[in-house]
């Protein structure tokens, strides 16, 4: 079987493991995004280990990670109404000054920032992705929201591919991403808007809504995936991982998603007045 086969099996797969957690039950979503977290902080940090210039502290950044994810996902009422409990969280996050102490670095802010760094952009980002699914909550979780970005996200980094392969010739970022080109983040972008009205006519949601919702979505997980580019030129590997055949790692499969999620969230608020 070809690459292009392999993506395509295991994507699917992939996709199936997400659809099956949010139809599911609720406890199984925040159960599946928060192994899917784990692995991302685990893979995270193993970014580091060839590198001489920074070496954050792995137990206290995954394990600090893990409990931030579930402590706010377990404070969480409904949406609007987030209980931060700041006496379990502030504590957590001056936690890595204390390596400071203990670093052999001989620059150890780097290895706190890069902690604190991982805590923002791991736990924080799976966390919105609950928040998304518990919206409008009331006995009821919008599994419409949580699937339509996951949706959303796909096609753009899909068809941006596709249209990068067939059309791009002016480069986006070349020094952080060779491959991707302003004719692929066009066509993604445009094939986005599609896709979101094709899901509003599906689950019968509110077109207006999804088409805002696609013009922020794409650009955004451009960004993700231009952060997580990024990251690996730093650590200078090529993928986050080898879990997913074709993909690489849960970061390379989940790093549009992870950017969006926070944007997507407070776009929500804003069309819904919920500030």
């Amino acid at each position: 079987m070809n690459n292009i086969g392999i993506r395509t099996v295991w994507g699917g797969l992939f996709v199936a493991i997400i659809m099956a957690a949010l139809f599911v039950h609720h406890f199984v979503t925040f159960v599946v995004l928060g192994l899917f977290m784990i692995l991302g902080l685990i893979e995270f940090y193993n970014l580091f280990k060839d590198s001489e210039e920074i070496k954050p502290n792995k137990i206290v950044g995954i394990l600090g990670g893990i409990y931030l994810y579930f402590i706010l996902s377990l404070n969480s009422q409904t949406s609007t109404e987030v209980t931060l409990n700041g006496l379990h969280i502030i504590p957590l996050l001056f936690l890595p000054l204390l390596l400071i102490i203990f670093s052999k670095n001989k620059n150890p802010l780097l290895d706190i920032s890069t902690v604190l760094f991982s805590w923002v952009y791991i736990p924080l980002t799976f966390f919105s992705m609950l928040l998304i699914y518990h919206f409008h909550m009331a006995n009821n979780y919008q599994w419409e929201f949580l699937l339509g970005m996951f949706i959303l996200v796909w096609a753009n980094d899909t068809f941006a591919f596709l249209f990068g392969i067939w059309l791009g010739k002016h480069r986006l970022l070349e020094r952080i991403s060779p491959k991707k080109s302003w004719e692929g983040a066009i066509g993604g972008f445009f094939s986005t808007i599609l896709f979101s009205l094709l899901y509003s006519l599906v689950v019968g949601g509110d077109y207006y809504f999804w088409m805002l919702a696609a013009a922020i979505i794409s650009p955004v997980a451009i960004l993700g995936d231009l952060i997580e580019s990024k990251i690996k030129r730093i650590t200078n590997v090529k993928d986050s991982g080898t879990i997913i055949p074709g993909h690489g790692g849960i970061l390379d499969r989940f790093d549009a998603a992870m950017y969006v999620a926070p944007f997507f969230y407070w776009f929500i608020l804003l069309y819904y007045h919920q500030f």
